[in-house]
């Protein structure tokens, strides 16, 4: 056992202080997730906006002021030969530029 001074006991000793309790200071919000993906699917998707073709002059890349089938491919991909054949109106086997605006308005599904 050990020896304590005359007048005191152990249980007098000064107890030590308790540890800090942070129960009750509001913890921090949790931070937002950086950044949120939304998984789409072929069912319930919409389709996207149509682009607008570009103006003749853009279209025309080979500057020949017309508008061959394979120009005309480079903005509607899915364009068949008989869909250019049909707003070719003069038979020309180009579309024009009074042609390409018609396109332009009622352009290929």
């Amino acid at each position: 056992m050990m020896a304590t001074k005359p007048g005191t006991s152990m249980m007098s000793a000064k107890p030590a202080a308790p540890a800090a309790d942070n129960s009750a200071t509001p913890a921090a919000a949790p931070a937002a997730p950086a950044s949120t993906t939304t998984t789409t699917t072929a069912t319930d998707a919409t389709p996207a906006s149509p682009v607008t073709p570009p103006d003749f002059g853009h279209a025309d890349t080979d500057l020949d002021a017309k508008i061959s089938f394979d120009e005309a491919k480079k903005i509607w991909p899915s364009l068949t030969q008989d869909q250019f054949n049909a707003y070719d109106l003069d038979k020309s086997g180009s579309i024009s530029a009074d042609e390409y605006n018609a396109m332009v308005k009622n352009p290929p599904k």
